[in-house]
């Protein structure tokens, strides 16, 4: 089957899951429709204050938070919430890269592919890719990022609609995987969700690669806009991203890191840092470095050990060098 075609093939079954899931919506909205009129009847016959409008809303509204929790009535033609302002780069001092990705969306992935191989670049220690708090729907995103560590076509997640039929199927895009195999620390947490969540899983299949903070909640859908045929659309969630090979994950079921590291951990803090470092003066250049990567992740636990895993395995690499 040429390009073309398998496009039109993934279209036509995202459409008709869409579709399905509309036609369950409308036959739904019928049946509420007539309870609701029982009971706006019954309340009114009392001599009840109804506010007809506002009670469909509501009871309209209340139906969708079962389907998903996070679907809405938008006006019709919205355009969906745009993701965050894409990915920050700080180099840091003892070789460390740290890569802050605010949400995974198609139009970062070149940019984020270009940043990591120029962090794995020789002489680095490694690098630091913050996926905290990240969302986003940029799955092509996640095949780039991928194409760097593996093979293109190799398969990685699948997606389906609610009836678990798979729509499409992602692998890793070709780019050239990096050959210099620095370790990659990806740092998560509760509200890493979206193609973020599944870039954490597929990124930790990989060598080199572990996850250190708190763990996903397993929140791998992706929304769509189906319009309603009057005014409004609903914005809901039709098609889910699972694994099955490798790290697990399905809606929710998310990932449990390999390092774990609870938000409120305690460490060193600023004054104390301070205090040690009155001791050693003049400063050495080695005690210097350590001071200013203490000033950037005191505050920030999982951050902190993201840090010392990295100078750790490059400590190792040293010692193994003299040996």
């Amino acid at each position: 089957m040429d390009r073309g075609r398998a496009e039109r093939g993934r279209v036509t079954a995202g459409a008709a899951a869409g579709l399905g899931l509309l036609a369950l919506f409308m036959a739904a909205a019928a049946d509420a429709a007539a309870w609701e009129t029982n009971v706006l009847r019954v309340l009114e016959s009392r001599g009840v204050p109804v506010d007809r409008e506002a009670a469909r809303r509501g009871a309209l509204e209340g139906f969708l938070r079962t389907v998903d929790p996070g679907a809405e009535l938008v006006p019709a033609g919205a355009v969906p919430p745009a993701g965050g302002p894409g990915l920050e780069t700080e180099d840091w001092p003892e070789g460390i890269r740290y890569l802050r990705v605010e949400a995974v969306v198609d139009g970062i992935g070149t940019q984020l592919v270009s940043r990591l191989r120029d962090g794995f670049r020789s002489g680095r220690t490694g690098v630091i890719l913050d996926l905290r708090g990240a969302g986003g729907d940029g799955l092509a995103a996640v095949n780039r990022a991928a194409g760097l560590f593996t093979e293109p076509g190799t398969p990685l997640y699948e997606v389906r609609d609610g009836t678990g039929r798979v729509l499409d199927r992602g692998a890793a895009a070709a780019g050239g995987a990096h050959t210099n195999r620095l370790p990659l620390i990806v740092l998560t947490d509760g509200n890493t969700r979206g193609a973020a969540e599944v870039l954490a899983a597929v990124l930790r299949d990989q060598e080199g690669v572990l996850l250190v903070g708190g763990a996903t909640p397993g929140e791998t859908g992706f929304r769509e806009m189906l319009p309603l045929g009057t005014n409004q659309a609903l914005r809901i969630t039709t098609r889910w991203v699972v694994r099955g090979a490798g790290p697990h994950l399905a809606p929710g079921e998310g990932l449990s890191p390999d390092v774990s590291v609870a938000a409120s951990n305690r460490i060193l803090s600023v004054h104390q840092y301070e205090d040690m470092e009155a001791r050693e003066k003049p400063l050495s250049e080695k005690a210097r470095l350590d001071r200013d990567l203490m000033q950037r992740v005191v505050n920030d636990p999982r951050l902190a050990r993201a840090v010392d895993i990295l100078l750790g395995l490059k400590a190792l690499r040293h010692e193994g060098r003299g040996a």
